[in-house]
């Protein structure tokens, strides 16, 4: 039997290094490739044993004028017709695909959290070997700046990581640091070594968090729920819909409490106040629930698309700085213009998202803008004690909607210290992202407050250190049949994710059971949901159908111990996941079957006896589970309805 605890010997060469077991040596290599082969270049390795594994760190460093090129690490290994290959993938190419499931090891290429694109969310590449129950990981420290990262893979057995943007010269030095770890055949291994050693990046910040998993909704209003049908739908929070605001980025203007203000849109409420919005959170939080309140920090104004202003003019001097808040373009213009986006020509980049205008793009990482947030959510966590938190939308779009919804990953107007794009400086939207965040985190802590995003522009594991948990939109168009790509980022965290008729149209089981599968939960039909579902569509039965099952992960995180669940006979798909009562696990797409056994084993703490009953789609009462003891696990027979369960499993106590 291989031992997979014994460490990797060492071995230099000329120019590459190797790492050799009784499984087979990996070569590794550094490459990097200047545009003018005159560069002076120098390149810096050393590797240090771990356990299970080697660490692997990386220093360049260039002379001269500044320049960059790509940086390209690369691991070879011997491949067989055992072998096979994982990563963290996203969406799959219209269908869903099970992103638990290995694939053989091909010519391929991914795009490390892309806009829109089929991607990987965590970087790291796995590879296994069933026939010997051993692989490894190889794990890119999240830590690392990463910009534009590409994952390749070919057939023969080379894989890559390529790293786009790094600045070079004048000093500059770029340090990455990875690790290669050795674990059983099971997609699991890499993962379990991330969350011990990266757990910022997993855990939310806030324990809070944990308790407000759970279905959500986006709604105008909260008058009109049936509160009751919500809580069978295990219905947790609040996220008011984006129309509270007089317009882009005036989340709450500075005014009394009792002034109202117009909203900027012609949906009700048409006027609110602070004293309105207070109300609202409190009444949400004593019927049980979470109130989340909206935020947005890459949005300003709300402009006629037919007016396109001068936005570098000077402001307006006129205008009475108390009441400047009123005028959006002025207000920009003297207090926020340091923070415009610009594109690669100098010019303002704008957001074209809705038929009734637009807003400028600004960078929340530097200038006025940043502080600007900053008091804009220390206000509303003062004024709205009731509210949890807040959840955050989207990144920059497009600059028009004609021109289709595109990233805008640099911006021209500033200078993050790091990278080179298209030989110019700029800020990538990842650096601006993360100094924001870092700060914005802190400050929703101090307060004790909840912060979660809408993570559907950007499935990338480095941005969410300071995000405890999500409610993903799921672009384009909110009919995107993947939940891949946040799944994975929440392992330890909740996630919500968008939910409309498109999703559902078919075999609305299945829409469930995806989510149970990946641990994720739904949007409830609510009253005023914002382009998302409402009550009375021919679905409004199965959110109460599975509202038991979705109820049972409340506070889930995910089992990562070596092949901790089976399905035998491969009769359907399961997933493990520790919530506190003990464990749940979710037996999803078994078709036809009116039974499964599922086994589970490795599991620290299941020992004893156990209680297991299983919650079925459509049925009140949970029913019974025979639990079995077998070779230091557990088989549990489950009885199936629709191809379904939920199986919770408890310690039973004298």
């Amino acid at each position: 039997m291989t031992n997979r605890n014994e460490p990797y010997e060492i071995k230099p060469g000329s120019g590459v290094t190797w790492l050799a077991s009784e499984t087979g040596d990996l070569q590794l290599k550094v490459e990097v490739a200047p545009a003018d082969p005159s560069a002076q270049l120098n390149v810096r390795e050393s590797f240090t044993p771990i356990a299970n594994g080697v660490r692997w760190d990386i220093e360049i460093t260039g002379d001269g004028a500044e320049w960059t090129a790509p940086v390209e690490a690369s691991v070879c290994l011997p491949v067989d017709e055992h072998t096979k290959f994982w990563t963290a993938w996203t969406h799959g190419n219209g269908e869903w695909t099970d992103p638990l499931a290995s694939m053989p090891l091909a010519d391929a290429s991914w795009k490390y959290g892309p806009f829109f694109e089929t991607g990987f969310s965590i970087p790291l590449a796995t590879v296994l070997n069933a026939a010997e129950d051993t692989g490894f990981s190889w794990i890119v420290s999240p830590d690392n700046v990463l910009l534009d990262v590409e994952l390749l893979t070919d057939a023969s057995g080379k894989i890559r990581f390529r790293f786009q943007h790094y600045r070079f010269g004048e000093g500059h030095a770029v340090r990455l640091s990875m690790s290669i770890v050795r674990h059983e055949a099971d997609w699991r291994g890499g993962l379990r070594w991330m969350t011990d050693h990266y757990p910022a990046y997993f855990e939310p910040q806030n324990a809070l968090a944990d308790a407000m998993a759970g279905c959500g909704s986006y709604p105008l209003q909260y008058d009109g729920a049936d509160k009751e049908q919500l809580r069978k739908m295990a219905y947790r929070f609040y996220w008011a819909a984006s129309y509270d605001y007089p317009y882009y980025g005036m989340w709450m203007p500075p005014v009394d409490e009792e002034e109202q203000w117009k909203s900027w849109r012609t949906a009700p409420p048409y006027e609110l106040s602070i004293s309105m919005l207070a109300e609202r959170a409190r009444t949400v939080r004593q019927d049980g629930f979470h109130y989340l309140y909206y935020f947005n920090c890459s949005e300003f104004g709300t402009f006629d698309r037919k007016a396109l202003p001068d936005v570098d003019a000077p402001a307006e001097t006129n205008v009475a700085e108390k009441d400047l808040w009123q005028d959006g373009l002025n207000f920009l213009r003297k207090h926020l213009s340091t923070s415009l986006w610009r594109d690669e020509n100098g010019n303002p980049s704008r957001a074209g998202w809705a038929p009734e205008g637009y807003s400028f793009v600004l960078d929340p990482g530097y200038g006025g803008w940043q502080q600007f947030l900053l008091e804009q959510a220390k206000q509303h966590n003062r004024m709205l004690p009731d509210a949890a938190g807040l959840c955050m939308d989207r990144m920059w779009w497009s600059t028009m909607a004609e021109q289709g919804y595109q990233m805008q990953p640099v911006n021209y107007g500033a200078d993050d210290g790091v990278g080179l794009y298209g030989n110019r400086r700029g800020s990538h939207f990842s650096e601006s992202f993360k100094r924001f965040l870092d700060r914005l985190g802190r400050v929703m802590r101090d307060d004790g407050k909840v912060l979660f995003f809408n993570s559907c522009m950007a499935y990338r594991l480095d941005l969410y250190k300071d995000v405890d948990g999500f409610y993903d939109e799921l672009w384009p168009m909110n009919g995107n049949p993947n939940v891949n790509g946040t799944a994975l980022l929440a392992l330890r965290k909740p996630a919500m994710m968008w939910t409309n008729e498109a999703q559902l149209e078919g075999d609305p089981d299945r829409y469930f059971q995806q989510n149970l599968y990946l641990g994720t939960f739904v949007t409830a039909p609510f009253p005023t949901n914002d382009h998302t579902i409402r009550p009375g569509t021919a679905y409004d039965s199965y959110f109460t159908d599975y509202g038991p099952l979705l109820a049972a992960m409340v506070g889930k995180k995910w089992v990562l111990e070596p092949h901790c669940v089976t399905v035998m006979d491969d009769a359907a798909k399961a997933n493990l996941f520790r919530v506190d009562a003990g464990w749940a696990i979710p037996v999803v797409f078994g078709g036809t079957h009116e039974a499964a056994v599922v086994a589970i084993r490795n599991i620290p703490g299941l020992d004893g006896k156990m209680c297991a009953k299983a919650f079925l789609p459509g049925l009140e009462q949970a029913q019974p589970v025979e639990a079995i003891p077998d070779s230091g696990g557990l088989r549990l027979q489950t009885p199936l309805g629709r191809g379904c369960a939920m199986i919770v499993l408890e310690k039973e106590f004298d």
